[in-house]
């Protein structure tokens, strides 16, 4: 399948990200692009930091995940 339209892009998204092993990819990468953690203050450098966090933020977003309730569900306190 060709994503064509965003619809197709969301159904493959949706076939990678809705399993398990998908939710922990999503945690992974949301710990490795800082996307529910601000970039300000790192010692890296900085726009290779939010280059990141704009790919997990543009999958969360082609999923139509709404990011607080994302943030609430998936994160705890120890990231």
């Amino acid at each position: 399948m060709v994503a064509k339209t965003l619809k197709d892009k969301q159904v493959l998204y949706k076939q990678v990200f809705s399993n398990e092993g998908g939710r922990l990819v999503l945690s992974d990468l949301n710990n490795f692009c800082y996307g529910t953690k601000t970039t300000a203050g790192r010692n890296e450098n900085i726009e290779r930091l939010e280059g990141r966090r704009e790919v997990f933020l543009q999958i969360m977003n082609v999923l139509k995940v709404d990011f607080e309730e994302y943030y609430d569900e998936y994160i705890d306190d120890d990231f």
